[in-house]
Order: C-alpha cells, then structure tokens, then sequence
C-alpha cells in the first residue's frame, strides 16, 4: 500500500506546485464516483482565493481537493490501523488538517522558487525514472490494476486501493483532462518539484560534516539488518546522519525564507467553513 499512497498523496497536492486552478470551466456534481468528488465540483464552480505567497494565488479548491480527499482515505484505513495498532494507531494516522495542508502548500512554493533561483536542476536520470514508475502506477489507477498484481496485496489492502483510486479518478476528471493530458500538465510539474528538492538536498549534502555513526549504532543495525557488513552499515547510517541534517537545514531555510517572503491569509474562515461542513 505505500507505493499507492504515495500516488495518491502526490496526485492530491498536484496543484502545489503549478500554483494554478484546474480547468476554468463550470463543473456539475452528476458523474463522480466519491462524495469528495461531487464537493470539488461544487467548491471548483464559485472558487476563491484563501493565501497568497509573493503574490501567487492557493485556491479553495485545493485546499479542499486535500482535505476531502485525504479525509475519505483516512477513514478509509483508520479501522485498518485500529486493527493492526489498537493501542497506538494515532502515530502512523493523523487527521487530515486544511490548515497544516495551506502551510505545507506556501513551504512548498517558497523551496521550489529558491531552489530554481541559485539553479538547481534535476537529475535528468533520477527525473526520468522517477516519470516512468508513477506514469505506470498513475495509469493503473485510472484504468485498472491487472489482477496478477492485484492478487499480490492481502484482500484488506486490494479494497482500500479500490477506494482510494476513485477518488484519484474524480480528480481527473474534474479537471476536465483526458488522464494523458492530466498526466502531462499536473503529474510531471510535481515530479520534477520533487526531483528539483532532492538535487537540492544532495547540494546541500556536499557542506555536512557528518559524524561517525558509534559502535552501538553499527551493531544494532547489523541486528536489524540481517547479513549485513560492517562497511555496508557504516554508509548506510552516515548517509541517514547526512539526510537528518539536511532536513534540519531545510527547516530553517524555510523560516528564512518565510521571513523574507511575502504570504498573506486572505479567506481563512472559509477553511474553518470546510472543516465544520466536513467533520
């Protein structure tokens, strides 16, 4: 299931980076396969701006094209989670929050402009392998999983994809894009975002000192890592360490960046409106 997860959650914040609205044009709530799907069409026809960061617009429509989208896959695995983590399943399953979304959208516009401004590039391998693994799950999504690989996931797992990939396909279609062009227009601009973030972090890699991971370190690893050699642990560990450190580094840069930058909360009422219709 991560791997489909991961599809959804990428097609759901598809927008972030484009900083645009879906198709311009009027929708009806006739023809979708989810409630959260019939939402959107209604939001999308009298859409509105919630925030802005250096004068570039986030929509209501995506906000809830997020919340509603992520709120019908948690409900969808919470019972899942109960099961498999009665006592502690709050840690692996957050409720879905408009508001943390909006946050993570402006963090999101801040980095990629940062990072195209001192020229970062994605790596044109990574860029395209990564194209290539999510155009093959996107697509199973949209038309259907073959059952060979169907049969591979527990019977729990196959009904939760299920679900989960209607919600992708209303999505498509409230764009009012055939599923090649939504691909084209909305996948891959999130795509190379991601591929842009992690040259970043590799840069950014370059300048960390990183510590040498202990003896205790080395030695549970290897437990847990059965077969394992001692130097294949040690660059293993070392680059976690380095991967930790970035991520810190790029807390801050987004603070600085948050600083300087220019982000107004235009509608936030309409976000608690979003929340209480849709508990």
């Amino acid at each position: 299931m991560k791997n489909k997860k991961r599809i959804l959650i990428i097609t759901l914040v598809a927008l972030v980076i484009l900083v645009t609205a879906f198709a311009s044009k009027t929708l009806g709530i006739e023809g979708f396969l989810t409630k959260a799907g019939q939402k959107y069409a209604q939001v999308k026809s009298n859409d509105k701006v919630v925030a802005t960061v250096n004068k570039k617009p986030i929509y209501l429509s995506l906000v809830t094209l997020y919340y509603l989208g992520a709120k019908e896959m948690y409900t969808l695995e919470l019972s899942e989670f109960k099961k498999n983590y009665p006592n502690n399943y709050k840690q692996f399953l957050a409720k879905p929050d408009p508001f943390k979304f909006l946050n993570s959208c402006i963090d999101e516009i801040l980095l990629d402009d940062y990072a195209k401004k001192i020229g970062v590039k994605p790596d044109r391998e990574y860029l395209k392998n990564l194209i290539s693994q999510q155009k093959k799950e996107f697509f199973y999504i949209i038309n259907g999983m073959p059952q060979s690989e169907m049969n591979r996931m527990p019977k729990t797992n196959q009904e939760t994809y299920k679900e989960e990939s209607k919600i992708v396909r209303d999505m498509v279609k409230a764009s009012g894009m055939s599923p090649e062009e939504y691909f084209e227009k909305k996948e891959i601009p999130v795509l190379e975002y991601s591929a842009r973030m992690e040259a970043l972090k590799k840069q950014m890699e370059k300048n960390v000192k990183v510590p040498q991971p202990t003896s205790k370190e080395i030695e549970d690893f290897m437990k847990y890592r059965k077969g394992i050699t001692k130097d294949e642990a040690i660059s293993v560990l070392r680059e976690q360490k380095a991967r930790s450190i970035v991520e810190s580094k790029i807390k801050n840069l987004i603070s600085q960046l948050r600083k300087n930058a220019n982000i107004k909360i235009i509608d936030e009422d309409s976000l608690k409106k979003l929340v209480q219709e849709n508990p």
